[in-house]
């Protein structure tokens, strides 16, 4: 009975030892505000947000640090784009790591960039503090938006971190001294947006830059000191002269002059014809003549398709899109409920291009291609009828691919009349085209024909 006895109390000392968590904080950090860039540290007054991003990781926020719990995929991300730091003139980041076991992690700064990571050791029942140099993380140069750090590689652990910093080791003293060699140019002005290029130098080694419209400041960028920089200028109107001011300013709020730059955007196109459905009959995803019935995002799928949204007249929105190959519209909060529907429509005003491929996406999909006329707006009807096995109360996303390079998008509703493939102007009565199983067939006054003109039975 002693020997059992004793057995049992080590396999508890044992599983008490598993569990530990910490019980105090790490040591207080010894760096200055002006020499840290912090994503949570309480002694900064920084916080960041928790990205479980499908991977099972469970998050507490503890009294000496946040815990987490991974899953068998073991990883998360620590995210705070709000606020994305400008880490240029910084040498390292810092994190400490108390777990219950020992174990190891990849440490990974998201910047926009390709993902670089570097994996440190931890050991149990202690806050181990990790300092890294930036210049560990390999091949990244541009350090001016970290806007997310990951974790990873760590299955099933259960561990706390604190105090995540990045840091300057040099002293930085009252800055006064405002950016210098200030320069900006327009490389191009699109139908909402412009592209400027600006460059400055200032003491320390960071630069933000402000493109206001008189006092409405229209985009802001961080730099590094002494590196061009891109910066594109969103919220502007099709068909209008702006004298832009570019302002450069240190983080310490020092400003340059402002450099002033000529821009005019392109004329769009007129707005589409203004739906004809009665209300009762629509649900709407995007439109001027309807309600929405749900917000959507644009999905990050890592497509090329940059989608921007503004004013082809006063009132009438649209969406431009470019370098377009495919999209996703990610609809929010409750799926939609399509039932009873017969069909989707869309407008379409491509600059080239012949066709498009669309789908709802239930989970499952199946994109049916209509054709295009470019430079006209085109009214993309497609009846639900097409979409084999669609599941109607569940739709969660809308799919676009083998998009026209450039493309307006404007009206993207359900309605309940029966209609089909993507009528042209009324140069003709009644005609529709679609493609079917890979094939053009053109629908004239109720006749169906094929590419050839010949009618098909």
């Amino acid at each position: 009975m002693k020997k059992l006895f004793f057995s049992l109390a080590c396999l508890l000392a044992v599983s008490v030892a598993a569990v530990a968590e910490p019980s105090a904080a790490p040591a207080v950090p010894a760096y200055k505000a002006n020499q840290v860039k912090a994503v949570y540290a309480e002694a900064y007054g920084a916080d960041c947000g928790f990205g479980e991003w499908g991977s099972g990781t469970q998050f507490t926020q503890d009294t000496y640090g946040k815990k987490f719990v991974t899953g068998p995929l073991g990883y998360f991300g620590l995210t705070f784009e709000d606020n994305a730091l400008n880490c240029s003139a910084m040498e390292s980041l810092h994190l400490d790591v108390w777990s219950d076991a020992d174990m190891s992690l990849r440490i990974v700064p998201i910047h926009g960039g390709a993902e670089v990571g570097i994996t440190k050791n931890i050991k149990a029942g202690e806050w181990n503090a990790i300092d890294i140099a930036l210049a560990e993380f390999t091949g990244v140069t541009n350090w001016t938006n970290v806007f997310q750090i990951k974790i990873d590689n760590v299955p099933s652990r259960t561990f706390w971190v604190n105090n995540i910093y990045f840091y300057t080791s040099q002293a930085v003293d009252d800055d006064t001294q405002a950016p210098t060699d200030v320069t900006a140019s327009l490389v191009s002005a699109e139908y909402f947006t412009a592209n400027i290029k600006a460059q400055a130098s200032d003491n320390s080694g960071a630069v933000v830059f402000d493109v206001l419209d008189g006092e409405t400041l229209l985009a802001t960028k961080n730099a590094a000191s002494a590196v061009e920089t891109a910066i594109t200028v969103t919220g502007l109107k099709a068909n209008t002269t702006y004298a832009l001011s570019v302002v450069a300013k240190d983080e310490t709020g020092n400003a340059a002059a402002a450099v002033t730059i000529d821009v005019t955007t392109k004329a769009a196109p007129a707005p589409a014809p203004a739906p004809a459905h009665e209300t009762a009959n629509v649900i709407s995803v995007y439109s001027d003549a309807y309600e929405a019935a749900t917000r959507f995002i644009i999905g990050n799928w890592e497509q090329p398709t940059k989608a921007v949204e503004g004013e082809l007249t006063e009132g009438e929105k649209a969406y431009y899109m470019y370098h377009a190959t495919y999209i996703g519209w990610e609809l929010q909060g409750t799926p939609l409920d399509i039932t009873g529907y017969t069909a989707v429509h869309m407008d379409i005003y491509p600059l080239e291009g012949t066709s498009v491929k669309f789908s709802p996406i239930w989970g499952g999909e199946s994109l049916q291609t209509v054709a295009l006329v470019a430079n006209q707006w085109n009214a993309v009807d497609i009846l639900l009828s097409r979409y084999p096995g669609m599941v109607y109360n569940n739709i969660y996303q809308l799919k676009w691919d083998g998009m026209p390079a450039t493309m307006f998008l404007d009206n993207v509703y359900f309605y309940k009349e029966v209609s089909d493939g993507i009528s042209t102007p009324a140069v003709e009565t009644s005609i529709a085209k679609f493609i079917e199983n890979g094939h053009l067939v053109i629908i004239r006054d109720g006749v169906r024909y094929n590419a050839l003109g010949q009618v098909i039975e």
